[in-house]
């Protein structure tokens, strides 16, 4: 007991320390916002430079690290303010976004595995008002990098490219990447990133990522069958893909439909869809296994 009260009084000087240091230091930045290049920001002990707030945290740059980001949530979201009549209303709190990135940089630099720093960057710099989604994919890249064991950053990345910057090819990328080098991957990686590669318009690809990935995995496992489905249905629409552009340079027109490709003699037989849809082409001579109304999107 003597022990563990001891460890206490001993966590409870070091915070004490840190929170004496913190005060210090924002002072110090106060007196010196020009030297730090700092004129008319939002400013804190997240802008120093990394060496120099690293060798101030010295072995506790965990805890300071998460002090940054408490102080960063703090900031953001909404808080319940009393009006003049008495009664309460919630309203949404103004933050620097440009401050937040900058906090939350700083966290991440003292404990690249903080998983917080990620999840608090995902939260808020990617949506509006801030849009700040290439600084928001900079923090999930280090903390891909940092926390390997860690799917969440893997899913995020993929989501910002498809979500914000409209970007399908490398969304599936990213996924069919981490599915083909994870050990054990969820088997929804490859077919969720299968499908953004073939958006993306690289079937190709897709393919071969499939593959791979099929052939390191035991056909007990769960989803091998989904996988083989996904596959069979790609490959499928490579050769319609590969006919309907043929289509294409002997008419000026992609066909409407696959039976003009068996009409024509340039496709025989269909491939088979293991959906049990039909094959739909669109006017840019994009083939779908998985939305026979194509055309009418």
């Amino acid at each position: 007991m003597m022990g563990f009260a001891k460890g206490k009084r001993t966590i409870i000087s070091v915070t004490v320390c840190l929170l004496l240091v913190y005060t210090g230091l924002l002072s110090v930045i106060e007196s010196r916002r020009g030297d730090f290049g700092l004129s008319g920001k939002e400013h804190g002990i997240w802008d120093l430079p990394p060496m120099l707030l690293s060798a101030i945290a010295g072995e506790f740059k965990g805890m300071l690290a998460s002090y940054i980001i408490l102080d960063a949530g703090s900031r953001v979201g909404s808080q319940v303010e009393r009006t003049v009549d008495g009664s309460f209303v919630t309203v949404n709190q103004p933050y620097n976004c440009d401050t937040l990135y900058r906090m939350i940089q700083a966290s991440q630099h003292l404990d690249p595995v903080f998983q917080q720093s990620y999840s608090l960057s995902q939260g808020w710099l990617p949506w509006q008002p801030c849009h700040l989604v290439e600084k928001n994919i900079e923090i999930l890249e280090t903390a891909r990098k940092n926390r390997p064991w860690d799917l969440f950053p893997v899913l995020y990345l993929a989501f910002n490219n498809y979500f914000f910057l409209n970007d399908y090819k490398k969304a599936g990328e990213i996924l069919l990447q981490e599915a083909a080098s994870r050990k054990n991957a969820p088997y929804y990686l490859s077919i969720l990133g299968s499908r953004l590669s073939k958006k993306g318009g690289d079937t190709g690809a897709a393919i071969a990522f499939l593959q791979s990935i099929i052939s390191n995995t035991d056909v007990e496992e769960p989803g091998y069958e989904m996988l083989q489905q996904r596959l069979l249905a790609l490959q499928g629409v490579m050769v319609l893909e590969a006919a309907a552009k043929e289509y294409q340079k002997m008419f000026s027109v992609y066909p409407e439909e696959v039976g003009q490709l068996v009409e024509k003699e340039i496709l025989s037989p269909v491939p088979k869809n293991p959906y049990k849809l039909e094959y739909c082409i669109n006017q840019q001579g994009q083939v779908f296994f998985d939305r026979p109304d194509c055309r009418k999107q």
